[in-house]
């Protein structure tokens, strides 16, 4: 890279094996450096026209034809050729605006999402916190920035080099994604600042562990994630021992490994702190080929060790962890009396009426069985500034979005609260919803139950659901 990619790759101070300046650690060239050398491979290099000022050269493995060629663009300055990050040049002449902790730069097809970014930089905050940074690295993230790169689905998975909704680049100390709000792919920066040196590679259990428990997925918060990876484990569907070794992790789809992964590093958290922690998470970390060699028994061992427990203790302890976890965020507690059936509104393909009080929603649903009982109830407070709404779309199809915030869908087999502004599941009963039968009056056409709405958002996003 040139001289100005590679201070701004330094500008956080993380390094990597021991090299601030971060080279593409997945180049064609970088990977097969000691068989090019040796004379172990060939490769063919074709001169392709130029990109504006850049010019481009597409190599090719000559004993993988079959894959495609990896393009690198070099700008002729001071005398000489340098590479420039294909990243960077994609990105050039896309909108700036920055924020308390981010450089969000996004595709002009891509509106400024200010409630995400806002939100964003309280989670760099409340990680920081969790990671006990130390205020002058939080410090030095409000000055040099995290770069926040957003765009379209598919113009993301060109930068990116794959069908994938985010990547932390670590090259760049950038998110790419194609959400507003992706924290997950932010948490893995924070965590690398925290631990300021960082081999190249880590555990995945740890490290998309720590990721989801800080910071959700995509699509779902941190507490929705965990709750969902204890029903994994309540089923048996996945077990501690699938999540441990490198190459069964990534066996497993990312929708059962990711989830018990974050329950398992809150068991950690609790019983570690965060110092001892990230301790961990740095002897769980090394050269890709040795993180992938280690065994699952060596694995548990020294999980075990850091927690002073024998290896056989260390499941058990973490089963008596999840299944001492309180449950759903969404529970029904009972049947809910009888409201006044002239308050019910429309919604969906029933009638419908919602109480708030403390923690607790009394709903009433009117429809001719259970299994038609299919809406959603939506928040009279709206945020007119609020970009369109991919997940309100999918939820209400051909409805025009106006800024809604909040809903809580109903329907056979689900109960979800969900935040329209930032694209995301809240909370959910994780293990699905079957109304008791003694919740439904079959003469009325009546539902009546009640839910506890635990692990709901707080501060403003609370403020906004009681409608004060």
């Amino acid at each position: 890279m040139g001289p100005d990619d590679l201070r701004h790759s330094e500008r956080l101070g993380i390094r990597y094996g021991g090299h601030g300046a971060r080279i593409d650690g997945a180049s064609i060239l970088v990977l097969t450096t000691d068989r090019l050398r040796g004379g172990g491979t060939l490769l063919d290099a074709t001169l392709l026209e130029p990109d504006g000022p850049y010019a481009r050269l597409a190599i090719t493995l000559l004993e993988n034809r079959d894959s495609p060629p990896t393009t690198y663009y070099g700008q002729w300055a001071g005398g000489r050729w340098w590479l420039r990050h294909p990243v960077l040049v994609a990105i050039e002449g896309w909108p700036v605006r920055e924020s308390a902790y981010l450089r969000v730069i996004r595709h002009v097809e891509i509106p400024f999402n200010e409630l995400a970014v806002a939100q964003l930089d309280r989670f760099v905050e409340s990680a920081a916190r969790a990671l006990d940074l130390e205020p002058a690295l939080l410090e030095r993230v409000r000055r040099e920035k995290v770069d926040w790169i957003v765009g379209p689905e598919l113009v993301m998975h060109e930068l990116i080099g794959a069908p994938a909704h985010g990547v932390a680049n670590l090259q760049l100390d950038a998110v790419l994604t194609q959400h507003a709000y992706h924290p997950h792919e932010l948490a893995h920066i924070l965590v690398n600042l925290a631990r300021g040196e960082q081999p190249a590679a880590v555990l995945p259990m740890m490290q998309e562990g720590l990721a989801v428990h800080l910071g959700g997925r995509f699509n779902s918060s941190a507490a929705m994630q965990k709750e969902f990876g204890a029903v994994l484990l309540r089923g048996g569907i996945v077990e501690l021992a699938d999540l441990l070794a490198h190459d069964a992790f990534r066996r497993l789809q990312p929708d059962l490994s990711y989830a018990p992964s974050a329950l398992f590093v809150e068991f950690l958290f609790e019983r570690l702190g965060s110092e001892r922690f990230l301790e961990l998470y740095g002897s769980l970390s090394g050269p890709f080929e040795t993180v992938a060699a280690w065994s699952p028994e060596e694995i548990e061992g020294r999980l075990a060790s850091s927690l002073g427990l024998a290896p056989a203790d260390l499941e058990p302890s973490f089963r008596r962890f999840w299944e001492a976890r309180p449950g759903d965020l969404l529970r029904t507690l009972g049947p809910a009396p009888l409201l006044d059936s002239a308050t019910l509104q429309r919604a969906g393909s029933c009638e419908a009426q919602i109480e708030l009080a403390d923690d607790t929603a009394r709903v009433v649903l009117r429809g001719s069985s259970p299994d038609s009982l299919i809406c959603a109830l939506v928040w009279p407070q709206r945020e007119p500034s609020l970009p369109q709404s991919p997940l309100f779309a999918e939820h209400f199809p051909g409805r025009e979005y106006a800024g809604e915030r909040f809903s809580l869908v109903i329907a056979p087999g689900e109960v979800g609260f969900y935040d329209y502004g930032l694209d995301r599941l809240v909370a959910k009963r994780a293990d699905g919803f079957d109304p008791d039968p003694l919740f439904w009056d079959a003469d009325e056409g009546v539902l009546r139950f009640e839910l506890e709405l635990t692990g709901l958002p707080t501060g403003i996003e609370r403020a906004l659901l009681q409608g004060r």
